[in-house]
């Protein structure tokens, strides 16, 4: 039969992956200064932080385009178009 201590360690991981779960946050901080501190990694973060910041635009846009839309074939459905003093469409200019 084995005793108690042989089955705890075979329970428990290793010593490096104990230690790892323990400091976890430490050591993925350590990690990311590291990272700031390259030019290339702040080159390359800077770059797809923009490459998002365009994405939100985009779709902030698409967004706004299709609530014109909306809004404009509602007028249509109710016969409300906007109208110059002239009697010209708006949307046709």
């Amino acid at each position: 039969m084995e005793s108690k201590n042989e089955t705890q360690e075979l329970k428990t991981p290793c010593k490096e992956i104990k230690y790892y779960y323990r400091h976890r946050e430490e050591i993925l901080e350590k990690r990311k200064q590291k990272r700031l501190e390259d030019p290339e990694y702040q080159a390359k973060q800077k770059a797809k932080e923009d490459k998002k910041m365009q994405k939100e635009e985009e779709k902030k846009e698409k967004i706004k385009e299709k609530g014109r839309e909306r809004a404009k074939m509602k007028a249509e459905r109710l016969g409300i178009l906007p109208t110059v003093s002239s009697g010209v469409d708006k949307n046709s200019i």
